[in-house]
């Protein structure tokens, strides 16, 4: 048999047609995307995902594909619409995860860290990645 990227893709397609509100495999096509040197619809894939699903999943995987497609100011801006977007404990972590371990602004990540505890600072998951 024959591998066709087209029928891949077309599964995909079928796939989130059958299971809309999931977030994995909407992240899939937009890898596959990304994968074959697609990004504009990797990108139209990461918007209509947070338009409609607005998880943190899919905007901690957008923010992560904006940092290696168009750099670290652009991944700040998405960690921003985000924050504003849907406040919660998982954008705040991986966000200064990003920070540290990738763009290697250890400052950056502590700034995130202190501004994420003024909402989070009962959370215990929160306070132990900080």
């Amino acid at each position: 048999s024959h591998f066709s990227w087209e029928t891949c893709e077309s599964i995909l397609h079928d796939a989130i047609r059958a299971i809309p509100n999931c977030v994995f495999l909407r992240l899939a096509i937009a890898d596959f995307y990304e994968s074959q040197n697609r990004i504009d619809e990797a990108n139209h894939v990461y918007e209509q995902m947070v338009d409609i699903l607005d998880v943190p999943g899919g905007w901690i995987g957008y923010q992560q594909f904006i940092r290696r497609r168009k750099g670290i100011k652009e991944s700040r801006e998405i960690f921003r619409r985000s924050r504003l977007a849907l406040l919660k404990p998982d954008l705040f972590i991986a966000a200064a995860h990003l920070e540290a371990d990738v763009n290697h602004q250890l400052k950056s990540a502590l700034n995130i860290y202190r501004s994420g505890l003024a909402f989070f600072s009962k959370d215990e998951t929160f306070v132990q990645s900080y």
